[in-house]
């Protein structure tokens, strides 16, 4: 069986909700369709609950599986997103630099979907380039390899 997101903020799939832009030294896309794993331990729900942030999108949510064409690129540590950084050279106690940004149009010209981040494999990437990635998330940007599910 496919792995099984779940996206907040809608009821059901459409494709409008996934795009793919350019985003120079940007650290997180401002594009494609954004979800957590159902079966994580730290997904968009339990940051929400964490922080205390009441989202009244919680409600609004639907459950997908990806096609088994899809292409994603998975960062399990620092080591992962190293080669797709555009860096400003700031030097900080991780690899990465809040300052840096991720080469988003590079991954998408090398033929990915889209990318999930395992934040909770090591949360001190979210120290460096992943310091707005809060929990195991995925963002999607290629709609057609994305299947809705029953939840």
């Amino acid at each position: 069986m496919s792995k099984k997101y779940i996206h907040y903020g809608h009821s059901k799939f459409d494709p409008i909700y996934v795009r793919y832009e350019v985003h120079p030294l940007a650290c997180k896309p401002n594009m494609g369709l954004w979800a957590s794993p159902v079966d994580t331990d730290w997904g968009w729900k339990d940051w929400c609950e964490s922080e205390q942030w009441s989202c009244s999108d919680m409600n609004l949510h639907f459950y997908f599986t990806l096609s088994d064409s899809a292409k994603i690129f998975e960062v399990h540590s620092e080591d992962d997103i190293l080669p797709y950084l555009i860096s400003t050279g700031t030097p900080t106690f991780t690899k990465t630099s809040i300052g840096d940004g991720i080469d988003f149009d590079r991954i998408f010209r090398e033929g990915y979907d889209g990318m999930e981040l395992f934040i909770s494999e090591d949360y001190s990437m979210h120290d460096g380039v992943f310091n707005v990635w809060d929990c195991d998330s995925i963002v999607v940007w290629n709609p057609d390899v994305i299947q809705e599910v029953e939840g």
